[in-house]
């Protein structure tokens, strides 16, 4: 579903296709499909978390029931056994005050593809040897895969995937759909999770023009 999502970004913001599709040229003719290219896409790196972000497919997260008794947290406030309980993931991943849009871009509610690459560049803190600004890492600002010590373990090996499957089509497919609608199709929510409308179609073209060593198997 998340890169359903992805994939919509990209038919409805060409603007991003270009870019994507230059730099997946160039790691791929360096590197092949290999893990090196993978760690060169900082692109869509970027655009892969400003995704999640922003067109999340969970709009909950670390969600928890109480059990057998009540549950007091340090403030007294108490919750009674079977309370269900979680985070609303869109909202922190929206709140100004919550993002500080050190990019420069005016609102974090608005979709800006390299946001951040830039706050990469301009913030190369770390965590664990990892970029705070990288897709799979987890912080106050990046919630898509949990937080704490129930973080989804799979994060890594989800976000190479997606760059794997992105690849391929950046470099020998164009992308249009048929939706009548304006924007992108709206999704279907149920119990805080957005599945992507189901009827709605996306084409993929082959590219005119491609040398045989152009297209990847």
């Amino acid at each position: 579903m998340a890169m359903t999502q992805i994939i919509w970004q990209l038919v409805y913001r060409p603007e991003y296709l270009e870019p994507l599709r230059r730099e997946a040229e160039d790691a791929v003719s360096q590197f092949g499909f290999t893990s090196k290219m993978i760690e060169h896409l900082h692109l869509q790196d970027s655009f892969i978390e400003e995704s999640n972000r922003l067109y999340s497919i969970n709009k909950l997260s670390n969600q928890r029931m109480v059990m057998d008794e009540p549950f007091t947290f340090h403030d007294g406030l108490t919750l009674p056994a079977g309370t269900r309980i979680a985070f609303p993931v869109d909202q922190f991943l929206r709140d100004p005050d919550m993002f500080e849009s050190l990019s420069g871009s005016e609102c974090p509610d608005v979709f800006d593809g390299f946001r951040l690459l830039r706050l990469k560049e301009a913030d190369r803190r770390t965590e664990d040897g990892v970029n705070m600004w990288k897709a799979t890492h987890a912080h106050q600002r990046n919630l898509v895969f949990g937080y704490g010590n129930h973080i989804c373990p799979g994060r890594f090996f989800a976000v190479r995937l997606i760059k794997i499957i992105l690849t391929k089509p950046f470099i020998e497919y164009d992308l249009r759909s048929d939706w009548p609608g304006h924007g992108i199709p709206p999704g279907l929510q149920m119990e805080g999770s957005v599945v992507p409308h189901m009827s709605a179609r996306i084409s993929f073209r082959k590219r005119q023009g491609l040398r045989p060593d152009e297209e990847h198997n």
